[in-house]
């Protein structure tokens, strides 16, 4: 099929909202509780099958329909968490190359208000291989969505040329340190050393910490020792559609 069928599909599924999150827990690991789930997006497309999400959510970028998309994700799963069991963290991913129209706040807080969730329960992420925009435009939308008081996350960090830039002219409250890093600790002693210096360089910025793609108990321990405050991985869970605890229906 060719590109131009593909475009035409997304846009049949932007309009019918024909998308499905998976939900990937969070623990915290001091506790070894799940404290949080992270929303991912899926599509899975007619006569194809699923759409590996790199695809699908860089083509809508392109075509400049991502803000549609991440409007849905951020309604339907503000909706979703204010309906769990347990107040847990809620964190959905958002593309930043729509921060410079200056609605990503606005958009969060109507999610907010249309759901009743509670500020401090979620917490939006932010690619930093992403494209900004103009980092005035950036800042001030940035700072727009903290003042609503939801927590900030800079998402794949340490895979960027921009890492540090970000973390000191934006206002993020979290770094989420990239799986490639977390893979090879305890196989490089480089890899060990510059993660050990992430996790120090984040909490002197008063910032916590979250490691991605843990998948050994080794790793789990090393990040412990070392201070990482939640950990997302195969270790302790893979993306589901179905939540462990929705709260019953009453029909």
């Amino acid at each position: 099929m060719t590109d131009t069928s593909m475009e035409e599909d997304l846009k049949q599924a932007i309009s019918h909202n024909a998308f499905q999150i998976n939900w990937m827990p969070v623990l915290e690991t001091a506790t070894e509780h799940v404290v949080a789930f992270e929303a991912l997006v899926r599509w899975n497309r007619p006569g194809v099958g699923n759409i590996v999400p790199d695809i699908f959510l860089k083509l809508a970028e392109k075509l400049t329909l991502i803000e549609n998309i991440d409007r849905w994700v951020l309604h339907y799963t503000c909706q979703a968490a204010q309906n769990w069991e347990k107040p847990l963290g809620l964190s959905v991913n958002i593309s930043p190359s729509w921060l410079e129209t200056e609605r990503v706040s606005k958009t969060i807080e109507s999610a907010l208000l249309a759901s009743g969730l509670a500020p401090s329960r979620l917490q939006i992420e932010f690619s930093e291989q992403g494209n900004f925009g103009p980092s005035d435009l950036s800042r001030k939308e940035l700072s727009r969505i903290r003042a609503l008081g939801v927590k900030l996350v800079l998402d794949d960090f340490g895979t960027g040329s921009q890492a540090l830039e970000r973390l000191i002219d934006l206002p993020f409250t979290q770094i989420k340190l990239d799986r490639k890093l977390i893979h090879r600790i305890g196989k490089d002693s480089r890899v060990d050393t510059v993660v050990r210096c992430l996790l120090h360089l984040a909490h002197s910025l008063d910032m916590t910490c979250c490691a991605e793609g843990v998948e050994t108990e080794e790793q789990l321990g090393f990040l412990d020792a070392h201070g990482c405050e939640e950990i997302q991985g195969f270790l302790i869970g893979r993306p589901a559609i179905a939540m462990p605890f929705d709260r019953p229906s009453n029909t």
